[in-house]
């Protein structure tokens, strides 16, 4: 198989790929932040581990293309990476300036046609402290995908700089073997049986109250629980034997039940979209959307409800490898407003522990474009390391 072969599109990318073309000046696709390293380490050496990582990941060196008006990728495996460096140290206002530059390279839009979908740019704020910006195309990678790529790299960097070898023994699984094995499921027994499973979910018609709106500027509030509260929400989900996931995603229809009298919600769910370990340890865009129709019995008791609830949320997991884009099809057909799936967004974050490089801590960053094709996005951050929740409404 030649390196330039050329892939359609996988389902996950499709997803990107229409939205992105519906707001080509947009860069809410842009994922990414910034790893401050608190302490001095070695540049070359990070440079060196960078390039390495990259080199390890195929999905990195997918290039989009026109090919006679399809739109397909191929691998551009042979790519040297391009990786700056930047030195603020030396500025007298570096904090002003850094912060000026983030701004602008954050929002700074890919080139889609023919190019990399990746940006890193190592970062000097003093003696001692570095890091690096880190910013890919969601087409090409997804938020399990930059940690892996953040544990590797750093993994790397710390046999470089010690002198060890490397042991790359464990070869990471490639991204093309996951649209072949994609493609296999699209025409497989299971998919037909998902596809019974979410059609049936929206047989009936269903409405919203939530505004929907061809804007994509948003906004963003930030929230982080009191300790004792956070203790007290994790102990209660404990007993009750269901994630933070769910217990918010409760909350919320709850909430929107008693503010616009209406029994009958839908809620868009992202989520991992692996579903073996192979795919867990595979760097690309998996990231998928399910979503949730509940009808509330408002005779119920919270008990019984977060039984329900909890219920329903393990039978759509289990057919989240239906493809989002598909059920939308299937619903356009029958004359359904399938546009109104995704108009409010729960999203859990599960941070890994902290990742140390050279011994160092470092603390990331993400960034959030100010741009988002919700109109409503509750992120949920579980901070592991810190035992506390903290909530984002976009």
């Amino acid at each position: 198989m030649l390196p330039n072969d050329k892939f359609e599109l996988t389902e996950a990318q499709k997803r990107i790929w229409y939205t992105q073309m519906l707001y080509p000046k947009s860069s809410m696709y842009n994922i990414g932040g910034v790893a401050r390293i608190k302490g001095k380490i070695d540049v070359d050496c990070l440079k060196k581990a960078i390039c390495d990582t990259i080199h390890l990941y195929d999905a990195l060196s997918i290039k989009i293309v026109n090919d006679g008006g399809r739109i397909m990728q191929y691998f551009d495996v042979g790519h040297e990476p391009d990786i700056k460096v930047v030195d603020f140290s030396h500025e007298e206002e570096a904090k002003d300036i850094y912060e000026r530059w983030l701004h602008i390279k954050q929002h700074e839009l890919f080139d889609m046609c023919n190019q990399l979908l990746y940006e890193i740019v190592i970062l000097k704020f003093n003696d001692k402290e570095f890091g690096y910006f880190i910013k890919m195309h969601h087409i090409i990678s997804d938020g399990w995908s930059i940690q892996m790529f953040t544990q590797k790299m750093c993994n790397y960097y710390d046999a470089l700089y010690n002198q060890v070898t490397i042991d790359k023994s464990d070869i990471p699984y490639s991204y093309r073997d996951y649209i072949v094995s994609e493609n296999e499921y699209l025409n497989s027994s299971n998919y037909q049986k998902s596809e019974q499973f979410w059609l049936n979910e929206f047989k009936d018609d269903f409405c919203t109250t939530t505004r929907i709106s061809n804007d994509v500027l948003g906004k963003r509030i930030s929230y982080e629980m009191e300790q004792n509260i956070s203790n007290d929400i994790y102990g209660f989900c404990k007993s009750r034997s269901i994630s933070l996931n769910t217990f918010f995603i409760s909350i919320y229809l709850m909430a929107h039940s008693f503010l616009y009298d209406i029994d009958d919600i839908i809620v868009s769910i992202p989520l991992l979209g692996r579903n073996s370990r192979v795919q867990m340890k595979t760097f690309g865009m998996f990231a998928t959307l399910v979503p949730l129709r509940y009808r509330i019995d408002m005779e119920s008791t919270y008990s019984d409800y977060l039984d329900n609830l909890n219920t329903k949320l393990k039978a759509i997991y289990l057919r989240q490898r239906y493809p989002y884009n598909h059920l939308i099809k299937a619903l356009e057909n029958q004359s359904k407003q399938f546009h109104m799936l995704n108009a409010v967004c729960v999203n859990y974050y599960n941070t890994l522990p902290s990742v140390k490089i050279q011994g160092f801590d470092i603390i990331s960053e993400e960034f959030y474009n100010g741009e988002q094709d919700y109109s409503l996005q509750l992120i949920i951050r579980d901070w592991n390391d810190k035992h506390c929740i903290h909530l984002d409404f976009d």
